[in-house]
């Protein structure tokens, strides 16, 4: 049994690593740009509809990525070592 644990490296995730280091900046960026691109849909002349949906998904879109960040912190610690 000592000869299977010797060498054993434990997995590295390190896509849940970014996740957990990036994931809130990416997703108030995310809020942010859509918030922008709401305010340049209203500045270029794009009918309204198009502003309101762009306004109506940034508060989504972060309350999204936030949970699915959420989701990644909590299998991180479930799998990772610490």
């Amino acid at each position: 049994m000592d000869d299977l644990s010797d060498g054993y490296q434990p997995p590295d995730y390190p896509a849940l690593k970014v996740v957990m280091r990036f994931g809130r900046a990416i997703a108030v960026a995310l809020a942010v740009m859509l918030v922008l691109a709401a305010v340049a849909a209203f500045v270029a002349g794009y009918p309204v509809w198009v502003g309101i949906a762009a306004l109506l998904a940034a508060p989504l879109s972060l309350l999204l990525v936030l949970c699915l960040v959420e989701m990644v912190e909590i299998v991180a610690a479930t799998l990772m070592p610490r």
